[in-house]
């Protein structure tokens, strides 16, 4: 809640700096009606051409996924990466593409054209999939490690760093995977690190577009971290497997599928199809045939846990060499 004279000023500032009256911005907020929710306006775009540089994709109600709307930057142009080679990243000019994974564990509905966002947790769509725990800093933090069959089709990789579970950094390429497209090619990390990011006395390393890290003593130890546990992973899954076969199909340790209602993510049976799954999805659809309120399914088991705490690197990095196994991930697919 907002004093009346908060109210006022702030109307005032909408007045000044936008396109809109106080008679349209009434029209607009009435289109909630009883509800709730953020409406998103962006004006005096670049042109591009006789056109803008952005590009609008209406979507078509209960169409397929080839159908959905999306806004998209009008030039495709992809980040610059160290070592990265790779032109497919619909992530950086797709606004579908990022709102599908935004955030670490999606609950809210996102429409874009008036087409419902499919969100697409990172890490609960890869395969050969461990978690790494260790401390950086003195400070607890966990990553997930796996494969995606999609990104090593795209030829990328790389690091997703979530910020009090929002993406401030994508495909952060570190270890070989700096020196080499193909050193890394398909593995993806998932890492929170919040806890590491904030700091006790009230200051946060993460810049003020949301959009990558400042330079910090605690961002360097996390990039030392992270290489040397994508190295070790890679070695000891990847650098001596062909993923080169023409055939080849790696499929998720588990499959998943949210709720349209609650949002809770359920998974699917091993032997389930999930191009069946409708585009609307509700808990006592098949294959759950549940309900609403039964709890979230976790990860566990199905992937290996690394519990890492060893001591003896500058940036007191800590490890273990107990390794606690809960599962295998396994890989399926011809060859």
């Amino acid at each position: 809640m907002q004093s009346e004279a908060l109210a006022k000023y702030n109307l005032k500032a909408i007045k000044d700096f936008s396109p809109f009256n106080k008679y349209l911005i009434g029209e607009k907020a009435a289109l909630f009606g009883t509800g709730t929710g953020t409406q998103i306006y962006i004006w005096n775009l670049d042109e591009w051409g006789s056109k803008y540089c952005l590009e609008w994709h209406d979507g078509l109600k209960g169409g397929s996924s080839f159908h959905q709307g999306d806004i998209l930057i009008r030039s495709k142009r992809t980040r610059s990466r160290p070592g990265q080679i790779s032109q497919k990243v619909p992530l950086d000019y797709s606004l579908r593409a990022y709102l599908e994974i935004i955030f670490l564990v999606p609950r809210m509905k996102i429409s874009v054209q008036r087409t419902l966002v499919k969100s697409r947790p990172l890490s609960k769509f890869l395969t050969q999939t461990i978690v790494e725990t260790g401390d950086i800093l003195r400070r607890p933090v966990e990553l997930i490690l796996g494969f995606s069959q999609l990104e090593w089709e795209r030829a990328n990789c790389g690091m997703f760093l979530y910020w009090h579970g929002r993406l401030i950094e994508a495909y952060k390429r570190v270890g070989g995977m700096t020196h080499s497209a193909d050193v890394g090619r398909g593995v993806i990390g998932v890492v929170d690190v919040t806890n590491l990011m904030d700091d006790e006395d009230g200051r946060v390393w993460v810049h003020n577009n949301k959009q990558g890290f400042q330079d910090s003593e605690q961002y360097a130890c996390l990039e030392q971290w992270l290489s040397r546990k994508v190295d070790e992973y890679w070695d000891n899954n990847f650098d001596a497997l062909e993923l080169n076969k023409d055939n080849c199909v790696f499929k998720p340790d588990h499959e998943w599928v949210q709720c349209d209602k609650c949002r809770k993510w359920r998974i699917l049976p091993t032997d389930f199809d999930s191009r069946k799954l409708p585009l609307e999805w509700f808990c006592y659809m098949k294959p759950f045939k549940g309900h609403c309120s039964d709890s979230e399914q976790k990860m566990a088991p199905g992937i290996v846990n690394v519990s890492t705490k060893r001591s003896g690197y500058a940036c007191l990095l800590k490890d273990s060499n107990d390794k606690k196994v809960e599962g295998v991930g396994k890989t399926s697919g011809a060859g």
